[in-house]
């Protein structure tokens, strides 16, 4: 599964970059409540409550207000070797549809199936892993592992969860207000895609900008402009990354 899952990344390096610059403005344009993300969130919530039985049956579940966890390759290991999973519960701001437990039990689903599952066999057998980690390549890879649990009418709103606040803050270096609206435009199943000609034309206008000029203005906080000397490489290689959503 793990394989299909990295080729559905279908944007790399510059690419990707431009992708995820595009994502970041539709989150930054995006309504704090949006009317047509409630029936998909209450699919994903409903989702989350039957992955989690699964979750308490496997491994001890340890709730903490302190981050975890300083690389995904820790988390795996505590999973592998101790059967535990650490959550972080801290909230930086309400959601406007869930709850903070709800929040936290995505946390924990997203984390046991999407960033482990599909590397916990390396880790038993010593190998390195490379994917599925916390940057944003990695923390792409999860969602799109988690978009295959998911209920069709929760992947939309999953995409804003995870794909919106990690374009979010790989465009800007800080976290993502709490949304839930639906980011419509992109193919939720294959990362790079877009399904409307808006989307596909910001792409093309911030691909011409990077060829001509080296950089990009991206439309968030007021204008950010990437260039390739400070564009947030580490954060779309294949490395560990740093943790970043889904978070409350």
């Amino acid at each position: 599964m793990s394989e299909f899952i990295i080729e559905a990344i279908e944007v790399h390096g510059e690419d990707l970059l431009l992708y995820l610059a595009v994502v970041a403005e539709a989150y930054e344009e995006a309504p704090r409540f949006d009317q047509r993300s409630v029936e998909g969130y209450i699919a994903l919530v409903q989702s989350n409550n039957r992955l989690k039985n699964i979750v308490m049956k496997d491994v001890k579940v340890e709730y903490t207000p302190d981050d975890p966890y300083k690389t995904h390759k820790e988390m795996v290991q505590d999973i592998v070797q101790n059967k535990r999973l650490k959550i972080y519960t801290g909230a930086d701001e309400p959601h406007p549809t869930m709850s903070n437990e709800e929040n936290v039990d995505l946390r924990t689903i997203h984390d046991y199936f999407a960033h482990t599952g599909p590397v916990r066999k390396r880790v038993k057998q010593g190998k390195p892993i490379r994917t599925h980690g916390f940057s944003a390549r990695g923390e792409l890879s999860a969602y799109l592992v988690h978009a295959k649990l998911a209920p069709p009418e929760a992947v939309p709103v999953l995409f804003t969860e995870v794909v919106g606040q990690i374009a979010y803050f790989t465009v800007t270096g800080g976290y993502a207000p709490q949304k839930a609206a639906i980011l419509d435009g992109f193919d939720y199943y294959r990362i790079g895609r877009f399904t409307n000609e808006k989307r596909q034309k910001r792409f093309d206008e911030l691909k011409q900008q990077w060829e001509n000029e080296g950089k990009i203005d991206v439309r968030v906080k007021g204008g950010i402009t990437i260039t390739k000397e400070n564009a947030p490489w580490k954060m779309i290689s294949r490395g560990a990354g740093k943790k970043v959503g889904p978070r409350g």
